[in-house]
Order: C-alpha cells, then structure tokens, then sequence
C-alpha cells in the first residue's frame, strides 16, 4: 500500500531513529514530542480534520511513532475517503487490493482506486493507466490507458507523460501521431525521466518515428541517459554515433552536457 503514499499537508516530528543516541537528553525529548505529535494528530482526526485523518492513517501503516497497524490505517483512511479525500480514496482501494486491515475484495480496490484517480489523484491516475496497458488486475484495453495517462500528464507527472509519449508513438489507445510523441516525451525528458530520454533519442533516430531522422537530437538525448547510468541508451548511442560525421558529433556531446549542465532545459545540438 506504501509505494503509492506520497507527503501530506501534515508534517510529522523527527523520528527517533534520526536522533544522536549519545545524547539522552536529546533522546528523551524527541520521544516526548514525537508522543505529542501522535496525541495532536489523533485529536485532530477525531474532530474530523481530513488531513489528520489521512496522516493518522498513513503514520499506523506505516509504524510512525505508533505501533504498524493495517487495521487502523484502513479505520482513518476509510474516515478521510468518506469526506471524498482523493488520495485516502485511493489507498483504500489498494488496500482493498492487497487485503491490508481489511479483507482483500478486487471489486471495492477498482471502486476505490478509480474514484481517488477520478477526484484527481495524480499516482493513482498514472497506476490506472498502467494498469490497463499492461492487463494488471483489470481487462486490458488501451483507450482507457491512454485516458488515465492523459489525465495524470496533463498534471505534469513525468511517468505518465512518457507512456502517453509512447502510445502517441506507436498508435495504442490514440491515434499515431509523431508530433503529439515528441511533445509529451519532451516533457517527460526535461524533468529528468530518463525512461522518456531514451524513448525521446530513439524517437529522433528512428526513421519510422520520425519524416526524417535527427541523429543529432537523438545523440543528445541518449547520451543525456547514459549520462544518468543508463546502459541501453549508452550502447545505442555508440551505435548512432558511427552514423554521424566528427562534426556533428561533436555539436551533439557538447549539447548533450549543455542539456545536463542546465537541468534538462532548453536542449538543443
């Protein structure tokens, strides 16, 4: 249920695990406030404050100055998503999905999970999508995946702009359309995805991809993954740069640190 948790408007006290255990003091302090923290958290959940309540909820499944707990994560998670929390709504529904504090039921993880992505959710709009790309949990079917990608790109979440970039590519779920790929792994790409780099330099060197292939972007922007550790993109790289002339490559390498150096803004050979 954690891998979709994302900070809420709550902020919690310093663990103790983060604590100099040498200075007692110190210690005894930091567990006194952190039981404050949980007091005023819970208090305020009691209330009815949502964001406690999600907070509450978050700090049980995960063991956050209270003993784990599944059983009452799910109790305030399920409060919040009553008072139409999107991101309570969702983490119902994967609890629902993996049985955590309450009986598993695929029927109310898919109720729940949709109705979090519905109310905007971002990583459960983005899950959706990936999700019924792939068949995972649900009946395949890629107009739905492209929707849900849509809706969390449109957000500015870099994972789904780059699958969104995928489908335009290759025809999945929307109609193919070279231009429309470009833009949405470009966007992915300058906020540093590099799943999206190395799809945005195989679009430019892919003939098919492309009304004519730019070796010198898609040099740049393979070089700009590999940079990042990453060794499919390094291995197609080498092999577009024997397909360039000394010039151009290197106008391409020293774009491709330009691009890095800059944070992935403004590329350009």
């Amino acid at each position: 249920m954690t891998r979709f948790i994302f900070a809420t408007s709550f902020c919690l006290m310093t663990s103790l695990a983060a604590l100099t255990p040498a200075h007692a003091d110190a210690t005894t302090a930091g567990a006194t406030e952190s039981g404050k923290t949980v007091a005023a958290v819970t208090a305020a959940a009691e209330k009815g404050d949502v964001n406690a309540q999600v907070a509450l909820g978050i700090m049980y499944d995960e063991g956050q100055g209270v003993p784990k707990d599944p059983a009452q994560a799910f109790t305030w998670l399920r409060r919040a998503a009553d008072q139409n929390h999107a991101q309570a709504q969702y983490l119902v529904g994967e609890a629902y999905k993996v049985g955590a504090g309450v009986l598993k039921d695929e029927a109310e993880a898919l109720k729940w999970r949709r109705q979090g992505a519905n109310n905007g959710y971002v990583p459960g709009q983005s899950a959706l999508g990936y999700e019924y790309a792939n068949g995972i949990g649900v009946q395949r079917d890629e107009s739905e995946a492209a929707a849900w990608f849509r809706k969390a790109a449109d957000k500015g979440d870099a994972s789904a702009q780059n699958f969104l970039g995928e489908a335009y590519a290759a025809g999945k779920g929307v109609t193919r359309d070279d231009r429309a790929a470009e833009k949405w792994l470009k966007a992915a790409a300058a906020q540093g995805h590099v799943p999206a780099q190395f799809n945005l330099g195989q679009h430019y060197v892919n003939a098919a991809a492309t009304p004519k292939p730019n070796l010198l972007l898609g040099y740049m922007w393979l070089d700009v993954a590999a940079t990042q550790g990453d060794a499919p993109s390094a291995i197609i790289r080498d092999t577009v740069a024997k397909r360039m002339t000394p010039d151009d490559l290197k106008r391409a390498q020293a774009a491709a640190k330009t691009c890095t150096a800059a944070k992935y803004k403004n590329c350009a050979p």
